[in-house]
């Protein structure tokens, strides 16, 4: 890594684009993790949900999915990472990742953050900003998610992660299997971060 810190699959959001399919089970693991997909206008590749239960307060699964970290699912691919400006529940990043096969791809990416003090949930959304990369790289394609995590009636917390992310320039039949499992690894890691804290 060329920089410090780093945030690969995740976080504010624009207006979501319409979408013209509805969500559908695409995997569910034994422990009852749920993947989901649908189609979007304009992308190649499809908008993910991941849905878990956690055993941990929403207030560390938060902490769990803002932290820049220099290990983990947030380093894949991470060349350079620099935070242009950040406060309690804003920030606005630069991120370039260097994917095998394919040109650096860079972006400017937004984060928030907030709570919801009558549930006592937390969502934190990401989007990628206009951007013009610099020569030799690309800008993603698409780039935007949003987690949730809300008390569940268990007394655990219902995980959601909603997330389009494609990198452009990769063929959509090869780029499938690799997004959905990097989908999934990035949310069970933020669950065993968070439930390590208890």
């Amino acid at each position: 890594m060329k920089a410090s810190g780093t945030l690969l699959v995740m976080t504010m959001s624009a207006a979501s684009p319409a979408v013209d399919s509805e969500w559908k089970t695409v995997r569910t693991d034994p422990d009852g993790l749920a993947v989901e997909s649908r189609a979007v206008p304009q992308a190649a590749l499809p908008e993910l949900r991941v849905t878990t239960l956690a055993d941990a307060p929403t207030s560390a699964l938060i902490a769990a999915a803002w932290e820049l970290r220099d290990d983990g699912m947030q380093t894949k691919y991470l060349a350079k990472r620099r935070v242009l400006a950040e406060s309690q529940n804003e920030r606005t990043l630069f991120l370039q990742y260097e994917p095998p096969i394919i040109s650096p791809r860079q972006c400017v990416l937004r984060q928030v953050r907030w709570a919801d003090a009558a549930t006592g949930a937390w969502r934190m959304r990401f989007h990628a900003l206009r951007f013009t990369p610099a020569e030799g790289a690309a800008a993603f394609a698409h780039l935007r998610g949003e987690w949730s995590f809300a008390p569940d009636a268990s007394g655990a917390t219902r995980v959601t992660y909603v997330v389009l992310i494609d990198v452009g320039g990769v063929p959509a039949l090869l780029a499938r299997g690799p997004q959905q499992d990097a989908t999934v690894a990035t949310v069970r890691e933020v669950v065993e971060r968070a439930e390590a804290t208890r």
